[in-house]
C-alpha cells in the first residue's frame, strides 16, 4: 500500500534518524490536497445519510455530544452539568 501511495506522489520515506531498522512515511502536499478533496466527498455523503434518518433536533444534539467527547478526549474538561 505505502509503496503504491509513494508512486502516486502522496507520501515519501525516510530512513528513521533514531532507528536505522524503521523508515518514516510523511504524507506530501499532493497527498493532503488528496486527502482534503475525499474529505469533502466523504462528509458530503455521511451528511445526506445522516440526514435521510434524524431530525435537525436529533443533529444537534449528536453534534453536542461528540464536542463534549472530543474535547474531554482532548483534555478541554467542562463542568456544564452534562
Amino acid at each position: 500500500m505505502i509503496d503504491r501511495l509513494e508512486t502516486l506522489g502522496y507520501v515519501e520515506r525516510f530512513p528513521d534518524p533514531e532507528d536505522r531498522r524503521a523508515t518514516v512515511v510523511e504524507i506530501t502536499e499532493t497527498g493532503r490536497k488528496a486527502m482534503a478533496e475525499a474529505r469533502v466527498v466523504i462528509d458530503r455523503g455521511l451528511e445526506e445519510t445522516w440526514a435521510r434518518h434524524i431530525t435537525d433536533e436529533a443533529a444537534t444534539v449528536i453534534v453536542d455530544v461528540m464536542r463534549r467527547v472530543l474535547g474531554d478526549h482532548l483534555g478541554e474538561h467542562k463542568s456544564d452539568g452534562g
